[in-house]
């Protein structure tokens, strides 16, 4: 096996093994945390564009209510892959 592999796998042990503090959120309030960061992020993403460069489109939301897990993962990763999108727009009007 390759060394820098299993000092990678070593340290997400450590790291999950080592937690301290037990976590005391349910996974349903965790998701629903993400999902709720992500969209708040993306928000805050488009203002700056708006504000910096006139470039802003209004978001477009599914008004279905998710239904299961993989419904607030999804979400949340397209509303991820559209931060992304605004982030990069920014750093290549930026010049950065």
């Amino acid at each position: 096996m390759n060394e820098k592999n299993y000092a990678m796998k070593e340290t997400e042990n450590m790291i999950c093994a080592g937690e301290m503090n037990p976590i005391s959120e349910s996974l349903t309030d965790m998701m629903n945390t993400a999902a709720c960061l992500s969209t708040d992020a993306l928000v805050i993403a488009q203002r700056i564009n708006q504000h910096l460069f006139a470039k802003g489109e209004p978001m477009n939301e599914d008004k279905n209510n998710p239904e299961c897990f993989r419904d607030v993962l999804s979400f949340t990763v397209k509303r991820l892959s559209k931060l992304c999108e605004e982030l990069s727009y920014i750093t290549n009007m930026l010049g950065v």
